[in-house]
């Protein structure tokens, strides 16, 4: 098996990677919503009353991303009876970042065993070959 794992726990790089200037990022996460839309048939979700949220949590070693109503919100039709207030947080993406003690406890969890590694200078991004 040949996996590729992001080792990279700088917490300015990362939260920049998912957070880009030019809004890249929140504009695909908010197409999201447009999909949506498409698969319930109706405009439940108004793009201009959602934000997205990007943040690192230090904790767990991860992005994470967040769809946020900018006032409150009663939806209609297939959603009747779903409220979401002004602020919630609703969970689109975890990132998580292996760093090799993190890859190291994966690997043991899954009954893998790395049997080949190849990365870059720092040792943040990584390809590596595993077998059961």
């Amino acid at each position: 098996m040949l996996v590729g794992l992001d080792g990279c726990k700088d917490r300015d790089k990362v939260y920049t990677a998912y957070n880009d200037p030019r809004g890249l990022t929140e504009r695909f996460i908010m197409s999201g919503l447009s999909n949506a839309n498409g698969i319930l048939g109706g405009t439940y979700f108004k793009l201009d009353e959602w934000e997205y949220t990007g943040e690192w949590n230090t904790e767990h070693g991860r992005h994470q991303a967040f769809y946020s109503p900018k006032i409150d919100i009663s939806f209609q039709g297939k959603l009747k009876g779903v409220c979401v207030k002004k602020g919630e947080k609703i969970n689109i993406e975890y990132s998580y970042k292996f760093d090799d003690k993190d890859s190291r406890v994966l690997w043991r969890d899954a009954g893998l065993t790395e049997s080949a590694q190849w990365a870059n200078e720092k040792g943040d991004y990584c390809l590596l070959i595993t077998l059961s």
